[in-house]
């Protein structure tokens, strides 16, 4: 319980830090961003994994997909999702480093570790509203929900 506090803290403080910015899409092919350098030969694609989500907690490895999402307000999050799954949000170790806004649609790799974790109502609340949700969106969240999520070290954009 500390912890899902302590992780709330930070993620609530990196989306007010005003000092640090996303990077802008490049026009080159790709780019990489975080600590990690990401591998993609090794990339598993999202929708596989999901499918065994279970069998992955708490193991790091390379992952691979299509950007669903992003934090409108300065790119501290993004989902992936592939068809027929819940989305997989993923957010960056120790808040390092951030991910293009325009990220939506196009591909990346990415290293780091599956979780699954109950995120409060506070925390929904928040991730909408850096998504830019309708106030209307926002008021219907009213539970916790459990998710699984990654916690990346590297990001490879790769289109």
């Amino acid at each position: 319980m500390k912890k899902l506090v302590l992780a709330t803290f930070v993620a609530l403080a990196a989306c007010q830090n005003p000092t640090q910015k996303a990077p802008e899409t490049p026009k080159a092919k790709t780019i990489e961003v975080g600590k990690v350098k990401v591998e993609e030969a090794k990339a598993m694609p999202i929708g596989e994994v999901m499918k065994e989500a279970q069998n992955h907690l708490g193991h790091s490895m390379t992952y691979k997909g299509t950007v669903a999402e992003v934090c409108a307000k300065k790119g501290c999050w993004m989902t992936l999702q592939a068809e027929g799954t819940e989305p997989v949000r993923i957010t960056f170790k120790d808040y390092a480093f951030f991910v293009p806004k325009d990220l939506a649609g196009k591909e990346v790799a990415l290293f780091g570790e599956m979780q699954k974790e109950t995120v409060s109502v506070a925390m929904q609340k928040h991730l909408a509203e850096d998504a830019k949700k309708s106030k209307a969106e926002i008021a219907m969240i009213t539970k916790p929900i459990e998710e699984f999520s990654i916690v990346a070290e590297g990001v490879k954009i790769l289109n």
